[in-house]
């Protein structure tokens, strides 16, 4: 298994990654500039509406695009956050690829790419994303009621969401822990 940088080769699997029932009904809809033609802009530089840096990982299991991580980043008051979303196609689930590829992802944002904080946020019911995420150290971030309804509406979606974030130094002390871990 690898993880590398997305061409415009692997776009036609991962909109059909997008597309397969079971991941559809655990991710956010798309906006309408969401589809191929966008994306290869935004892969070769231009920027959506929403972040300062657009960026996707491509993962490949005996060379096949089978899920992906796509990073958004914005620069606020001078600090880097990037935004993380991935996708796996379900007879991978349950591998441990997303949680190699997510920390390899993560790992590389805060080394050579000065990220500050990385966030992600998954529907609330997606239980196997929640155990994912948490696993890998990403702390809760709790919203008010009006906020959070107010996110669901901007990502058109009737889900509760939940929010993680993480920091260079709790990320960095989450990889401490777990190579202290006994086997």
């Amino acid at each position: 298994m690898s993880v590398r940088e997305t061409v415009a080769a692997d776009l036609a699997d991962i909109f059909s990654i997008q597309a397969n029932s079971e991941i559809a009904r655990n991710q956010f809809r798309r906006d309408a500039d969401d589809c191929p033609e966008r994306w290869l802009e935004w892969l070769a530089g231009s920027k959506p509406v929403d972040c300062d840096i657009f960026r996707c990982s491509s993962i490949v299991l005996d060379n096949a695009v089978v899920g992906y991580i796509t990073q958004k980043g914005t620069d606020s008051n001078g600090i880097r956050c990037f935004s993380i979303g991935f996708n796996l196609l379900p007879e991978y689930w349950g591998r441990g690829i997303m949680r190699v590829s997510v920390t390899e992802v993560v790992a590389e944002l805060f080394d050579q790419h000065d990220a500050e904080h990385v966030a992600v946020a998954c529907f609330r019911n997606n239980a196997r994303c929640r155990q994912l995420i948490n696993g890998l150290g990403f702390r809760r971030c709790r919203l008010g009621l009006f906020a959070r309804a107010r996110v669901a509406y901007k990502m058109r979606c009737l889900h509760w969401i939940c929010f993680h974030y993480t920091t260079k130094e709790l990320w960095d002390k989450s990889r401490i822990t777990m190579c202290d871990e006994p086997e």
